[in-house]
């Protein structure tokens, strides 16, 4: 089946903005969202705890919940990055661990697990490579530059 990947724009507007999804794209706040987009989730969201009713990251769940439910049909990748510090297979297995997190609350919250996908990928696509992040001479820039790195991207599959 065709794989089709689309924005998300959940932190930023609210999910009411949506007006209608139709083919291969979605209109969403007076934007079309086109194939090929991926929106990137801050990781300081998976420090939190995005299950809990209360808590302060809740709107990105509760933005995501609410999108599923109106597209029934809609698919999802939850797809998850580490920096490059620390063992290769340990940032792969923190990576699938924290996905699987986040898919096990939106289940949690009444949705279809074989909607939502869970991918790791650890350290194997950085946005600033560590060849960059070395050239950074303090040690705040290059903490900076490695919270870059860890993030986590919802791809829309189907629709």
């Amino acid at each position: 089946m065709k794989e089709f990947i689309f924005s998300l724009l959940i932190v930023l507007l609210g999910i009411s903005n949506v007006s209608y999804a139709q083919g291969n794209s979605f209109e969403w706040a007076d934007s079309t969202f086109t194939v090929g987009a991926k929106k990137q989730i801050d990781a300081n969201y998976f420090f939190g705890n995005y299950c809990e009713q209360d808590s302060e990251n809740q709107s990105i769940t509760d933005s995501l919940v609410m999108l599923l439910e109106k597209y029934p049909n809609l698919k999802i990748k939850i797809i998850s990055h580490s920096d490059a510090r620390g063992a290769k297979e340990a940032n792969q297995a923190l990576t699938l661990r924290r996905a699987k997190l986040f898919k096990d609350c939106l289940i949690e919250r009444g949705l279809d697990g074989n909607r939502i996908f869970a991918i790791g990928k650890g350290e194997s696509e950085p946005v600033i490579s560590e060849e960059e992040i070395n050239k950074f001479e303090t040690t705040k820039e290059k903490s900076e530059a490695h919270a870059r790195n860890r993030r986590v991207e919802i791809q829309i599959t189907e629709i």
